[in-house]
This record gives C-alpha cells, sequence and structure tokens, in this order.
C-alpha cells in the first residue's frame, strides 16, 4: 500500500471501506461500546454473587477464628500446631477476600482488569496456604468443608468472569481507539507542520520583495557621474591591494629555496657553532620567521646579505653539508641570486609607493556619501540574503519533519487496520486530506 493509495483511496478498493479517520474513531468508539455492554451484561451479575459469596467466607473465617483448640482435650501438642496454623489461615485468608472484593465504581478499565485477573491472583495466593489448611481441617473438618464449598463457588465464578473477559474484544478495541487517537494527534503535528511551512514561504517571499527594493535603491545610487569617479577609485583600490598581495606573496616565497639551510645556519648561530653578529642573529630569526615583515626593516636586503655570505662560508667550512655535489651547487647559486637581487626597488620601494596610495583612495571614498550609501545598501541585500537562505533551511526543515509525519501516520494506520480487519472483523481502509 502506497501513500497515495493510503491517504487519496484506490479507484477498485473491492469490499474494504474507505474510512475517514473521523468515521474509523466513531466505528472503533461503537465498538468499543458494544464490547463493553455486552462483558457488563454478562460479568455485572456476578460481582453481585462474588460479593455475597465473600461475605458469608467472612463469616465462616469468624466462626473458625473464634474456635479455642487449646482450651481443652487430649494431645496439646497438636492442638497448639492447629492454633497456630489455624489463626495464620484465617488471618491470610481475610485478606485475600478482602483483595479478592470486585471495584466498587463504574470505571470499565478497572472492572475488565479484574474480571481477567482476579482468578489467577487469587489462585496463586491461595496456593501458599495448603499447609494452613490441611492442619485446620485436622481439628475443623465440618467448618472447613462447609468454607471450602463457599471458596469452590467463588472460583467458579471468577473462573466464568475470566473466560468472559478472555472472550472479549473490549482490550483489542480499546487499544485501537487510543491507536486512533495517535494518528489524530499525529494528523495535527502534520497540519501543524503544513501550516509553518506556508509561514516560512510568506516571509520568504516577503524577504525577498525586500531584497528586490533595496537593489533598486542601489542600482539608483549606481548611476551618474559621482558613481563613476567612486568605482574608478574603487578599481584603482582593489589593482593597489591585489599588487600588495602579489609583492607580499613573492617575498614570503623568495627565501623558499634555502629555508633549510637557514634553520640551520639560525641553530648554529644559537649554539655558538658559528658567530653570528647581534644584528645578523636578530633579522635571521625575523626573516624565518615573516619574511615580509623583515624586508620592511631591512629595505635593501643588507643585512640579509651578510648571513648569506656568512652561511657561504659555513658550507665551506662544513658546517653546512649536502649529501650531493650537485645540491651544493644549487644552493650556493641560490645564495649568489639573492646576493645579487635588488631588494629595495623590487619590494621596499613598490610596497611604499603603494602604501602611500592607498590610504588617499580610502579616505576618499570613506568621505563619500555615495560610498557610505552603496555599501548600508549592499550590507541590507546581504542581510536580506543571509534570512532568506535561513528561511529556506527552515522550510525544508518543516517540510522534511511533516513527510516523516506523514510516513508514521501511513505506517500506523495500515496497522490500525490490519488489526482491526483481524481482531474485530472490520475490513476497512483509513483515507485521509492531509496531503
Amino acid at each position: 500500500m502506497n501513500l497515495k493509495e493510503l491517504f487519496f483511496g484506490k479507484p477498485n478498493a473491492g469490499e474494504k471501506k474507505q474510512l475517514s479517520l473521523e468515521q474509523a474513531k466513531e466505528l472503533l468508539k461503537r465498538k468499543k461500546a458494544e464490547e463493553e455492554k455486552e462483558l457488563e451484561k454478562k460479568a455485572g451479575k456476578k460481582f453481585s454473587e462474588i460479593n455475597a459469596l465473600i461475605k458469608d467466607g467472612m463469616e465462616s473465617l469468624r466462626g473458625i477464628g473464634e474456635m479455642d483448640f487449646e482450651a481443652e482435650g487430649e494431645n496439646k501438642f497438636l492442638r497448639k500446631i492447629v492454633q497456630s496454623s489455624k489463626e495464620e489461615f484465617v488471618q491470610k485468608m481475610q485478606n485475600l477476600l478482602e483483595k479478592t472484593r470486585p471495584p466498587e465504581g463504574r470505571e470499565f478499565r478497572a472492572r475488565f482488569d479484574y474480571c481477567r485477573n482476579a482468578l489467577r491472583e487469587y489462585q496463586q495466593e491461595i496456593t501458599g496456604f495448603r499447609k494452613n489448611i490441611a492442619y485446620t481441617g485436622i481439628l475443623v473438618k465440618k467448618e472447613m468443608q462447609n468454607f471450602a464449598k463457599g471458596i469452590e463457588s467463588m472460583e467458579k465464578e471468577l473462573a466464568f468472569i475470566a473466560e468472559i473477559a478472555q472472550e472479549s474484544k473490549w482490550q483489542k478495541a480499546a487499544m485501537l481507539a487510543e491507536k486512533a487517537e495517535g494518528i489524530e494527534a499525529l494528523k495535527k503535528q502534520a497540519l501543524e507542520a503544513q501550516a509553518k511551512a506556508g509561514e516560512i514561504e510568506k516571509e520568504t517571499a516577503r524577504l525577498e520583495e525586500q531584497k528586490k527594493e533595496a537593489e533598486e535603491k542601489r542600482k539608483v545610487l549606481q548611476e551618474g557621474e559621482r558613481f563613476k569617479e567612486l568605482e574608478k577609485n574603487s578599481s584603482e583600490k582593489e589593482r593597489l591591494e591585489q599588487e600588495k598581495s602579489m609583492v607580499k606573496e613573492k617575498a614570503l616565497n623568495i627565501l623558499a629555496p634555502l629555508e633549510k639551510q637557514l634553520r640551520k645556519m639560525q641553530t648554529l648561530g644559537a649554539s655558538g657553532e658559528w658567530l653570528l653578529e647581534k644584528e645578523q642573529e636578530r633579522m635571521l630569526n625575523a626573516y624565518l620567521q615573516d619574511c615580509f615583515t623583515a624586508l620592511k626593516q631591512d629595505p635593501k636586503g643588507e643585512v640579509l646579505k651578510q648571513v648569506l655570505q656568512e652561511m657561504r662560508k659555513a658550507i665551506k667550512d662544513g658546517k653546512i653539508a649536502f649529501k650531493e655535489e650537485k645540491e651544493r651547487a644549487k644552493k650556493e647559486a641560490a645564495i649568489g641570486e639573492l646576493e645579487n637581487y635588488d631588494f629595495f626597488n623590487n619590494f621596499f620601494w613598490k610596497l611604499n609607493e603603494i602604501e602611500k596610495r592607498l590610504p588617499g583612495i580610502y579616505a576618499e571614498m570613506q568621505n563619500s556619501t555615495l560610498f557610505r550609501e552603496i555599501s548600508a545598501a549592499n550590507s541590507e541585500i546581504q542581510a536580506f540574503e543571509r534570512e532568506k537562505a535561513q528561511k529556506n533551511r527552515e522550510e525544508i526543515a518543516v517540510k522534511e519533519k511533516k513527510d516523516r509525519i506523514m510516513a508514521e501516520i501511513a505506517l500506523e494506520a495500515g496497522k490500525l487496520s490490519e488489526i482491526a480487519r483481524q481482531e474485530l472483523g472490520e475490513d476497512f481502509e483509513i483515507t485521509s486530506s492531509t496531503a
């Protein structure tokens, strides 16, 4: 059975009745009431009979309880045992009869549970009285026989109502009625989720309209000569920032071919194996930490070139070794390239020119009313887009929740229909308008 068939019915459903959830609830409610009426009709009058038997049993127990077996007669030891056993039996039996009384209220669940469980619970407890019954019966046979007849009659009545409860379909009808209520609650959740999704859709549409209004406002601001001048400054700013980024990246990578050897040089200096001047050691540490920042302190790379000369000597003295001569030659060539490199023009001067021009462009743009208005419009548009994206995620989550609930409704409705067919002889399918 698929979901569509379950909720909208099959074109050829055969003899199965197509019921709405409300109709199914009414059917089960009616079935439950019929079963209640039938059980009350069969078992109700037995409650009075059981109460009468309990009353008679209590009177018999009072009579037995008043007997004193130790007052007179032979075999005092036996009489003492019987007296003790009799007292225990009377007390236990009185308690059991009290527990076996039918419920006084009209609450049907309590009455049904009594019918179903009273005999079993009674038999379980009275089994433990056998020894007391046997000893007591030694001296009061007639009274115990009369009492036993009453108890036997009560057991028959309890067995009768237990059989009625066993045959009754009330419990199944009640369980199915509760299951139908559960499906009703799920249906309510599905409708709530559907309504919530509708609200989110409206909110998303509102945000889209607000976003369009902000975009239109930005479009108006981007027309005219003022914007052309602002756009020119913006393009220049982006160009200079990109150029600065490239210079910085180049500076960060320029020592990469010799990083391993420079770190070895750093270790030699720190350990005292190779003597470096204080400024050389300080700048070597700075270059290995952040080459770009170090070049601002050493614009022409003079201290770096001094360190490279010291490194060339350390290589010559074997303090910095290589596995192959080819590798040594390659590193010495890299040292030579850096010794001849124009750090000032390629880095410091170029960077200095960029950093001189950027603040002026920044200031001009920040002081522009048009720039602030466009920035505000862009921020507003971005805020609407973020909120709209959040609403879309919420809508997806709510729809997924509704789908899960609908699948659970389909499953539970199918189970309910199958149990109703097997246990109550009611063959129907539940339809629903919740989509």
